[in-house]
């Protein structure tokens, strides 16, 4: 925890603070030649990793593809949310 703590103010000022500011350009997302998946983790709840995929998806008018677990998802089950992309790209 002491590491942690020691690395905070790094954390929250550059790596999380540009992270909450980045609107992506949902007119560019829309227009480009490849169509836009969204994934969020089912068990994300309503916090600021879910936020920033439901709210894109909502504006692109997309349902986000829903992936087991929270926001480290992608990386604890590797072979499950490789057979959803793989099922949504298919």
């Amino acid at each position: 925890m002491g590491r942690i703590q020691g690395n905070l103010d790094h954390f929250l000022a550059h790596v999380l603070l540009p992270v909450l500011l980045f609107e992506p350009d949902i007119a560019a997302l829309r227009s480009g030649p490849v169509p836009v998946a969204v994934g969020v983790g089912a068990d994300s709840g309503d916090g600021v990793p879910a936020l920033s995929a439901r709210v894109p998806a909502e504006r692109l008018g997309v349902e986000p593809l829903l992936f087991p677990g929270d926001h480290q998802g992608l990386a604890l089950d590797v072979a499950a949310c490789a057979d959803i992309i793989h099922a949504a790209v298919a």
